[in-house]
């Protein structure tokens, strides 16, 4: 299951965390030393991790709304809690991690960057391309399409030229081009011609989204700065419905990286917060899920090779 948030219900929890008391004190549960192996966690692991944090995260808003979504997740969520606070790095096989609610953070279900087009990829161009036709060349594309014979065939060896223009204006915006690739050639002439269109494509109007220049997730640096540790206190600032500072998070940190105060409120918290509920931009969480989808996709290969 996603995890989807409203935007509307955002701003009210917010507003209402503002209310909140300050948090005085860390959790006597708190142990920076149960973090120590999140340094040799990989992509699945780190997936796995903040994907559990995400779900009690959000059932834990849920509880707060008077229309509830899955109430009987509410005893898996708060086992799973006193889980992380016993052993901080899951295991996602054992209970309560084993529990429905937690489904989807044991399967990284991800399309691959470069994939085949499917039917419905087809289709959803299909309808795109007819905002920028007349209706005489809709209906000579649907006379084309719709005659089965021999003859009909032939007539797309010679298309109308307003056939000839590509489909990438109106693929841009969904952040998908179709490429057509001519298996006759070897691999290596493929990936020079791939490289070749993909600068073209790039340069083009539309062809370089914001979330192209952003990097992928330095999980090595999420360790270091004790990113799992943060995501814990706010989710106990959550289930507490309080507000814990800056300054309390440093100190919880301390032991555990080069955390102060400034560098939890400007970045540690932030990029926290984020993966926790990811309103808006959910590139974060894509990127990361990409990691572990190239990495699953990789030893499947592997395998595959050594069977």
């Amino acid at each position: 299951m996603p995890v989807v948030w409203n935007l509307g219900m955002k701003s009210m929890l917010e507003q209402s965390r503002k209310k909140r008391p300050f948090l005085k004190r860390l959790p006597q549960w708190f142990r920076p030393d149960g973090y120590k192996n999140a340094d040799v966690l990989d992509p699945i692991g780190w997936y796995a991790q903040i994907s559990v944090r995400q779900v009690c995260f959000y059932q834990l808003r849920q509880m707060q709304e008077s229309v509830r979504t899955v109430p009987e997740w509410d005893g898996a969520v708060r086992r799973a809690l006193a889980g992380l606070r016993d052993r901080p790095i899951c295991d996602l096989t054992c209970s309560p991690f084993d529990h429905a609610a937690f489904g989807f953070c044991r399967e990284v279900r991800f399309p691959p960057v470069v994939r085949s087009m499917t039917l419905r990829d087809l289709y959803r161009i299909d309808r795109s391309t007819r905002t920028r036709l007349t209706q005489d060349q809709v209906d000579q594309a649907q006379r084309l399409v719709g005659d089965r014979s021999l003859k009909g065939s032939l007539r797309f060896l010679h298309p109308p030229g307003w056939m000839k223009a590509t489909v990438d204006a109106e693929c841009f915006g969904h952040g998908y081009v179709p490429v057509m690739i001519d298996l006759k050639f070897p691999n290596q002439v493929l990936k020079k011609h791939f490289e070749k269109h993909l600068q073209r494509l790039r340069r083009a109007p539309g062809g370089k989204p914001e979330e192209s220049g952003k990097k992928l997730p330095d999980l090595g640096e999420w360790a270091k700065i004790g990113l799992l540790p943060c995501m814990d206190l706010l989710l106990w600032e959550e289930e507490e419905r309080g507000r814990i500072s800056d300054s309390l998070i440093a100190d919880a940190l301390g032991s555990t990286g080069d955390a102060d105060e400034e560098k939890v409120r400007k970045t540690i918290r932030p990029l926290a917060t984020k993966l926790l509920h990811p309103i808006g931009d959910s590139t974060l969480n894509e990127r990361l899920r990409a990691l572990a989808y190239t990495q699953r996709y990789k030893a499947r290969a592997d395998r595959a090779l050594g069977s």
